[in-house]
């Protein structure tokens, strides 16, 4: 009987698909810190936390991965961009979270001040309401 010649086996292995923008989430966390997405990431929590200080709570670590997570998300997209890709009509809103989310958590680690409108910006709308009423009650009174 002749001897059945034996083929390797084929590798099932699929290719790692590309991490980009909207990769999902365990895609970006596992990123090749060697890349330049996996560089920026890093970075840019390390950058986080160092601003934050030797002792951040981990509500702050937290936060830090996250903003980090949504700054990378950020950049990658920004650089499709300028690059002249073409975009799906539907990134918007997603992109927009993004950096609503960024902010966010920015503010929540208390590295960007309460970006609320002054309301002075607003000139119907006086900054000190009580002053305001007093000169109103003054102007009432005197004529």
């Amino acid at each position: 009987m002749p001897a059945v010649e034996q083929q390797p086996a084929k590798e099932s292995r699929r290719k790692p698909r590309q991490v980009g923008p909207f990769s999902r989430e365990r895609s970006l966390m596992a990123i090749d810190g060697r890349t330049k997405p996996g560089r920026l990431l890093r970075a840019t929590e390390a950058d986080l936390l160092g601003q934050l200080g030797p002792k951040a709570t981990i509500a702050q670590q937290l936060l830090a991965k996250s903003a980090a997570l949504k700054a990378t998300r950020i950049a990658m997209l920004a650089k499709r961009v300028t690059a002249g890709d073409e975009l799906a009509d539907g990134n918007d809103p997603q992109t927009l979270a993004w950096m609503n989310g960024l902010r966010a958590d920015l503010t929540a680690m208390g590295l960007l001040p309460n970006s609320r409108i002054p309301k002075s910006a607003n000139a119907n709308e006086p900054d000190d309401p009580e002053a305001d009423l007093a000169a109103y009650l003054q102007g009432r009174a005197a004529g």
